[in-house]
């Protein structure tokens, strides 16, 4: 017996010591392109629903147990997050129903936990852990996001995805709120952005996780959102102008199978100037919503739109009226199209069509939405505009390291006279849009120049 209890002893400090995580072989690069080593991780062997599950369990207690002090204990828990993460991707792909049900229920209590580990910490001033843990709380969002989202056509697990869902974008709008101003939080996910490995679809991705936590934060965040997304779009925008035929085949990976996704879906699609890009975009709505889940909806969530849609609506309605803000035409004609599409969306709720109704209200949603990224304090124009110029220098300063000239790419350089142009000129939000989406497609063109 003393033999036995030194034994299972020895095993449990060895488990101390390596992690199931980190004793696998590389994960593959199949569904949503997010691989175990983008986790940090490799693929693990112990799973949900094994028999030796409980060893795992027993591990993290002893490691949550050695960790002292608020941020470490918090820390831990975003490494827990992030195992459990692994271990839900290996169950997807092994299409172990059972298994991914229990992971996910996991994911939820650990999610809660980090929660409260969020709430006990002081102030961030000058404590560069809690930094640390903010950059590491915005990454895992954005690929953990990814790996949930193959789960999306899993029926079976749609409760439990939801509520694992939730509570990480719960855990990381509360950390968000309590530590970073507006342009910290910003600079935070531009950061995040820039460190993902390249995707056709990495900017829109980012956006639909931005709207998951916009709901949950407070309002001078919620600008930043805005903005991230409009800027994201143009970036993505400008990617697609430049090269239609790498891009276009990736578009019906877009998350558009239920309602909440729709809404998103209409935002960006709204967002977008470019009438071949809208086209598609078009066509993937059409095609995949309709045959997906979306084409059932609930009286609650219709509700919850049509009120979160009006909100908006009001919102914008004020900043139209503020000195504070600049405006232009298009924003009162966005104004004039989420009213319109309001007042069809409650006509036809009335009349029992709810699935129409949705549409309706998710485009008035999207409308509304659109017209707010629109309008900015005037001061943010000018700094937006700064940024612009050192942006096309930059870029000018890159062609000439390349020795791209004007006699051997012509079009590059047409397109730098436009820029500069553009750049100039630009003192309204529409401007300075145009301006991002041209410099996307300078970049772009630029890297691909041999």
């Amino acid at each position: 017996m003393k033999k036995l209890f030194l034994s299972v002893l020895i095993f449990g400090l060895i488990l101390i010591a390596v992690p199931f995580s980190a004793v696998a072989h590389e994960g593959d690069e199949s569904g949503s392109g997010i691989t175990f080593e983008d986790l940090g991780l490799k693929e693990p062997k112990l799973l949900p629903g094994d028999a030796l599950y409980f060893l795992k369990n027993w591990q993290r207690g002893i490691r949550r147990f050695f960790s002292f002090g608020n941020e470490r204990k918090a820390s831990f828990e975003t490494e827990v997050l992030n195992e459990i993460a692994a271990e839900i991707k290996a169950l997807e792909e092994k299409e172990n129903e059972k298994g991914l049900i229990l992971a996910l229920q996991n994911y939820k209590e650990n999610a809660e936990r980090l929660r409260q580990r969020i709430s006990s910490l002081s102030d961030k001033s000058g404590n560069e852990n809690v930094d640390r843990l903010l950059d590491a709380l915005m990454d895992r969002i954005v690929k953990h996001e990814e790996v949930f989202s193959d789960l999306e056509g899993v029926a079976g697990v749609k409760e439990e995805l939801a509520a694992a869902r939730t509570e990480l974008e719960t855990a990381v709008a509360e950390a968000v709120t309590k530590f970073d101003s507006p342009d910290e939080f910003k600079t935070r996910v531009e950061n995040v952005l820039f460190a993902l490995k390249e995707n056709p679809l990495k900017e829109l991705r980012v956006v639909y996780v931005l709207n998951y936590i916009e709901g949950k934060v407070p309002d001078g965040i919620k600008d930043k959102i805005r903005e991230l997304e409009t800027d994201l779009t143009s970036i993505f925008e400008g990617r697609f102008k430049a090269e239609p035929e790498e891009i276009t085949p990736h578009l019906d990976f877009l998350p558009v199978k239920d309602a909440a996704d729709l809404g998103i879906f209409d935002e960006i699609r709204e967002r977008i100037s470019d009438g071949d890009l809208k086209s598609e975009l078009n066509i993937v709505r059409q095609s995949t919503f309709q045959n997906g889940n979306g084409g059932v909806v609930e009286e609650e969530s219709l509700t919850k739109l049509i009120y979160e849609a009006e909100k908006a609506t009001e919102e914008l309605k004020t900043r139209i009226s503020s000195d504070e803000y600049v405006s232009s035409k298009s924003v009162g004609e966005l104004l004039e199209r989420a009213e319109f599409y309001l007042t069809q969306a409650g006509n036809l709720m009335g009349e029992g069509q709810l699935a129409t109704a949705f549409g309706q209200a998710a485009a008035a949603q999207a409308a509304a939405q659109n017209g707010l990224s629109q309008t900015r304090l005037k001061k943010e124009i000018k700094e937006d505009n700064l940024s612009l110029r050192i942006q096309f220098d930059d870029l000018v300063n890159v062609a000439r390291a390349k020795n791209i000239t004007r006699e051997v790419a012509t079009e590059i350089y047409e397109l730098f006279d436009r820029a500069e142009k553009t750049v100039l000129e630009a003192d309204t939000v529409s401007e300075i849009r145009s301006a991002k989406i041209m410099l996307a497609e300078l970049k772009v063109l630029i890297v691909n120049n041999r």
